[in-house]
């Protein structure tokens, strides 16, 4: 079910989209499944807004709330549903810019139905990343939806890459 994941060297990238706070998926208090997809279908109906989109693919920003934030769930995190544009100024109002520095990483590739990503994170957080003698530095994770991907398919198929220490 789930395979060594491949390391390989991102580019830094500037990101826009509509972003949202959650608690993840690997915590009894999940509400992944309710505020992503909202989050997902509002940002597809604005997305022709971006003038500099890079490409047909879609990300998923996924990253640790500032520790000066306010009070929120243990678990909670931040998203951004976005493309890839290449004019960080293309920033549409009520949209935000992240622009991920390049470096290292470690890109695992899911596959299956959304209904099954816990399984892989766990494995990602909870068997790889101990066992590798990596660690996750402080960037977001990057969701990479391409052609592989359809959501209503159970044999669907898109990459996690995990930033690490290089």
């Amino acid at each position: 079910m789930h395979v060594e994941p491949r390391i390989e060297m991102l580019p830094t990238r500037h990101y826009v989209g509509l972003g949202t706070v959650f608690i993840t998926i690997c915590s009894p208090d999940s509400d992944s499944h309710t505020v992503l997809p909202r989050l997902w279908d509002a940002f597809l109906e604005r997305q022709g807004e971006l003038r500099t989109r890079i490409g047909d693919g879609a990300y998923g920003l996924c990253y640790a709330l500032p520790a000066d934030s306010e009070p929120r769930h243990v678990d909670a995190a931040g998203y951004l549903a976005c493309v890839e544009v290449a004019d960080p100024s293309d920033v549409p109002p009520g949209m935000e810019l992240r622009t991920v520095e390049g470096g290292p990483y470690a890109v695992w590739t899911h596959r299956g139905p959304l209904a099954d990503l816990e399984g892989t994170v766990r494995a990602l957080y909870g068997q790889w990343l101990p066992a590798s003698g990596h660690t996750v530095r402080d960037a977001p994770d990057v969701e990479i939806y391409d052609e592989r991907f359809d959501p209503a398919s159970p044999d669907s198929v898109f990459d996690i890459a995990v930033p690490i220490q290089g």
